[in-house]
């Protein structure tokens, strides 16, 4: 479990994607989830073929080894380190999100008690970008702080939206949305709250009834600990990499 949590406020964009790209986000921390796979012994493919007679697998997942996505993400964000970020990518949905995601905090509030003005409720999207980190390794900003909660803001398209309304529940979200699980559950352990809300909103529907959909999600903790390892792993296979970008660079140089 995270150790050492940091809170950062940063005034500009710039350079808070800057700091967050050194960093784990809560929003892919997902792509580092999945187990990668290693070859069984003998020993455990003889029991595997007992249990399992029709199957010809000759691999298993294993938690210690980093599967194809978080090499991704890792080679990703040594890319951003060496001045080759990725380009930026907006559609007309990204900026629905964008334009409409105050009007869903408000409405968030005003539905559940709140109030955004007030001290103890931080909307991240104002007044300076906040970002937490743990342990130098993940780093997260959820849309609303709470003083015990927080909740993950969403101004979908409105035929997601009205999947959400009506297939989304408080039992199944982790199974329906493990990307959003996963970054809600490093939301809550790195602002350490034992609870955190999913909130869609979607004005657009003319019944009120359809246009706000909340489902609660409790701290988990045995997840949150594997997001934590994950993380570890990850952030070893990076400084392996680093290393070896500089024994070449050191080549190059001697061979010139």
């Amino acid at each position: 479990m995270v150790k050492k949590i940091e809170r950062f406020v940063f005034d500009d964009d710039k350079t808070y994607k800057e700091i967050r790209g050194k960093y784990f986000t809560a929003s892919r921390i997902s792509e580092i989830m999945a187990d990668g796979r290693v070859l069984m012994n003998e020993e455990e493919l003889e029991a595997w073929k007992k249990e399992n007679p029709k199957s010809k697998a000759k691999y298993k997942e294993d938690e210690t080894v980093l599967s194809d996505g978080a090499i991704t993400y890792i080679l990703e964000l040594i890319q951003i380190l060496e001045g080759a970020p990725k380009p930026e990518y907006h559609n007309a949905a990204m900026e629905w999100g964008n334009v409409t995601e105050r009007d869903a905090a408000i409405k968030y509030c005003e539905m559940n008690g709140y109030d955004l003005l007030a001290d103890d409720v931080i909307y991240t999207s104002e007044g300076g970008k906040v970002f937490f980190v743990g342990d130098g390794l993940i780093g997260c900003t959820p849309d609303l702080i709470l003083k015990d909660r927080i909740a993950q803001i969403k101004c979908p398209e409105s035929s997601t939206h009205l999947r959400y309304k009506l297939q989304l529940t408080d039992d199944n979200f982790k199974t329906e949305l493990p990307d959003y699980y996963a970054q809600m559950q490093t939301e809550m352990m790195l602002t350490e709250r034992e609870r955190g809300d999913f909130f869609s909103f979607d004005p657009r529907f003319i019944k009120t009834s359809l246009q706000a959909h909340r489902v609660q999600v409790k701290a988990d903790k045995d997840f949150q600990n594997k997001i934590y390892r994950k993380a570890k792993l990850c952030s070893e296979r990076r400084q392996e990499y680093i290393k070896m970008i500089d024994a070449l660079e050191a080549k190059e140089m001697i061979a010139a």
